[in-house]
């Protein structure tokens, strides 16, 4: 395990070393979220800093609820708005919140089906519609849910950070 003090975040973070994912457990909060790509040295850095700049709104995206709003991830980093959220996401380097969200989101699903799930059956079993899902996907990468699926997380994760590369490199 490592400890960092993230420059951007008010709280300690640990970073659990071990082979293929990574895991980011925020202190004090007793939850991990999987927070990196099996392969890819430089993609698992890159989304490994990214994870530590989003804080507690990774724990919020991990979810996976397709109704996250901008006001739960106002009361998830203690700002009063939607101006102050876009200042905050700024300050930490980050894209503006609905891009983010989405990215996130789609990546969580790609993850959580890794293990041989349907991206069907995991939406019936988050209680949302499944045409829901694969239009998220369809609308974030462009490109389907098969060719996502058959291409794998670290590509997800390379374009992901390609499309936040404006936003992430201030």
């Amino acid at each position: 395990m490592i400890k960092a003090r993230a420059w951007s975040l008010d709280h300690d973070v640990t970073l659990a070393r071990g082979t293929g994912w990574r895991e980011l457990e925020l202190a004090g909060r007793g939850r991990l979220y999987t927070a990196g790509a099996p392969g890819g040295v430089e993609v698992d850095e890159q989304w490994r800093e990214i994870c530590i700049r989003l804080g507690a709104l990774a724990e919020l995206f991990a979810e996976l609820r397709l109704g996250v709003t901008v006001a739960d991830a106002c009361a998830a980093l203690g700002v009063t708005d939607r101006g102050a959220l876009s200042r905050e996401l700024a300050r930490r380097r980050l894209p503006p919140f609905r891009l983010l969200k989405n990215w996130c989101q789609v990546i969580a699903m790609v993850r959580h089906t890794a293990g041989g799930t349907s991206l069907c059956d995991l939406a019936l079993q988050r209680g949302e519609y499944p045409a829901a899902c694969y239009r998220l996907v369809r609308s974030t990468t462009g490109h389907p849910w098969s060719e996502v699926e058959r291409r794998g997380l670290v590509w997800l994760t390379r374009l992901a950070l390609q499309v936040w590369s404006p936003h992430t490199q201030r």
